[in-house]
């Protein structure tokens, strides 16, 4: 299988990639280089690909916006498809670059994707339908492919959303091709680390949503492709949220609190996972027995199952 990576660490903070306008009819694409120093010199998509069903892929050559941004490619999909869980179409960006100090070239072979999720009043909406997430940490005993690969099965096969911190772009690549949903913990109170990690995060059409530290202050708009991702925060009652913050989350003992009956933003309710009970299977029982527990509670948009790693 060939290898297909997002943009290495010492490339993407040169390289700027993100969706413009897009529609079930065209989406627009746009590949930007921020050092002077780095020159596109051909860029083109492919695809559409996914491992659950057979498709016809093409090639669409991305071009210059012009004279006066020769830096800036752009391109248009027709008809685009989307990374869904369990129909996570792809594309394959190709990226001729050159360095213009050194004139050394070099070839970029990208993963991307058009993830449909987003916000409507107090609920997430993915390819237009609500959408709940059920989301399970993912185990800190677990190393390797082979354990990976069966987490990743599982979160498939139950529908649930795999909580992580710092992951491998191995392990993004993969829940990328697979169609798992996934959502990231980022502990850093820098905020240009912080817009950094996101751009990072949100060229991986997997990764939906990210939860941020609760003492980060955030300017917002935040730039593309950064503000694709859904911002989640753990917060407690008589706490302002946030601006910067599109979803919350509060642990069960709080579900219902006063204080945050006024937010009109998603809301997501957690409960703790112990020590005994830190297998995935175990994580994702304890997601639906909150959601039984909960059913009574309205404007619930998601539950979420933590282990050692508190969001709290």
């Amino acid at each position: 299988m060939e290898k297909i990576h997002s943009l290495n660490r010492s490339i993407s903070d040169r390289i700027t990639l993100y969706w413009g306008d897009v529609s079930t009819l065209a989406a627009e694409y746009f590949v930007q280089a921020e050092d002077a120093r780095v020159t596109i010199l051909a860029a083109a998509l492919s695809g559409p690909f996914c491992v659950a069903s057979h498709t016809l892929p093409a090639r669409y050559p991305l071009k210059s916006v012009g004279k006066e941004r020769p830096q800036v490619f752009t391109g248009v999909l027709p008809d685009p498809c989307f990374w869904t869980p369990g129909s996570p179409f792809t594309y394959k960006l190709e990226l001729n670059l050159r360095e213009s100090i050194t004139a050394a070239k070099w070839s970029e072979s990208l993963l991307v994707g058009i993830r449909p999720l987003g916000i409507r009043n107090t609920d997430l909406y993915l390819a237009d339908r609500r959408y709940v997430m059920r989301v399970i940490e993912m185990p800190p005993e677990v190393k390797g492919a082979t354990a990976e690969k069966d987490i990743l099965e599982f979160c498939l096969q139950s529908g649930s959303v795999l909580l992580l911190c710092d992951p491998d772009q191995s392990l993004l690549a993969e829940a990328t091709r697979q169609g798992v949903m996934l959502a990231v913990r980022i502990e850093s109170v820098d905020p240009a680390r912080v817009v950094a990690e996101l751009n990072q995060l949100a060229c991986w059409p997997a990764v939906g949503m990210v939860i941020l530290a609760t003492e980060l202050a955030l300017e917002t708009p935040l730039p593309s492709p950064a503000t694709s991702l859904l911002r989640a925060i753990a917060c407690r009652p008589s706490r302002p949220v946030p601006p910067w913050a599109q979803v919350f989350i509060v642990e069960e003992s709080f579900l219902g609190d006063v204080s945050l009956k006024s937010e009109k933003r998603p809301q997501m309710v957690c409960c703790r996972v112990g020590p005994a009970e830190v297998s995935i299977k175990a994580a994702r029982q304890a997601c639906d027995d909150l959601q039984r527990r909960t059913a009574a509670q309205p404007q619930i948009a998601g539950y979420i199952a933590s282990s050692q790693n508190e969001l709290y």
